[in-house]
Order: structure tokens, then sequence, then C-alpha cells
């Protein structure tokens, strides 16, 4: 199934600065420090399983490997996700503000209980996902 939704009213895409960081090993936030912003990840792996509650905040993740993400809680704004695989990936409780999922592999994704808004899924592969969103 390819998902081909845009919501109403959708901003353009954010300004970010467009620095390169490709082939880094796990990316963990200290612990008094759980947000991530102004980031472009290409071709990695950043994230292992389960973390703590995570704020992402105007970053890019192009072709990243994001199988089985799953952290605690997750507040995303002015995020990009391109060519993605996000397969059995968890956002339990979540907020998602301004995210685009484009080209993206989200099967079996969850997020039973997911605030959105201005959220974009094109061509996209969603079987099996369980997508809730409230706004």
């Amino acid at each position: 199934m390819i998902a081909r939704t845009v919501l109403k009213g959708h901003p353009q895409k954010p300004r970010i600065a467009m620095g390169r960081l490709a082939g880094i090993g796990p990316l963990v936030p200290a612990a008094s420090e759980n947000k991530i912003s102004g980031v472009r990840l290409r071709d990695c792996t950043p994230f292992m399983g389960a973390t703590d509650d995570l704020t992402l905040d105007e970053c890019i993740f192009e072709h990243v490997d994001l199988r089985e993400f799953a952290p605690a809680e997750l507040t995303a704004r002015d995020v990009i996700f391109s060519g993605s695989d996000l397969a059995n990936a968890s956002f339990r409780k979540s907020y998602l503000e301004r995210v685009e999922f484009s080209s993206c592999r989200l099967i079996g994704l969850g997020a039973p209980d997911c605030r959105a808004k201005h959220v974009v899924f094109t061509e996209c592969n969603c079987q099996f996902a369980n997508l809730r969103f409230s706004s």
C-alpha cells in the first residue's frame, strides 16, 4: 500500500543547515540532553532500539535505518524523513509537527497515541502500520 496523503495547510519544508554526517555509529544524546537539533543524517543507523524521551528539531534523515526505533516519548518539529526505514518503529507517546515522510518504509510502524499537526506521507509503504492521530 502506498500512502499519498497530504494534509491541508502543510507549510514548506524547514530551512535546515545542510551539514553531512554519514556512516556514524549510534547517536545517543547525553543523559541530560535529550534534544537533537539542526542535523542532517545520511546513510547511517543513529539510534538503536529503545531510548528515553527524545526531541528532534529541524533535522533531516536521508536513507537512515531506524528499524525498531522506540523512544519512550518523541517530539519532532520541522523534521524530514526521506527514503528511511522505520519498519516496526514505535512512537507510543509522540507529538509530530511539520514532519514529512517521503518514500519511507513504514511497515509495522506503531503510533497508537500520536498527536500530529501538518504531517505529510508521500509514496510510503505503510503496510500493517498502526496509525492513530489526533490534533
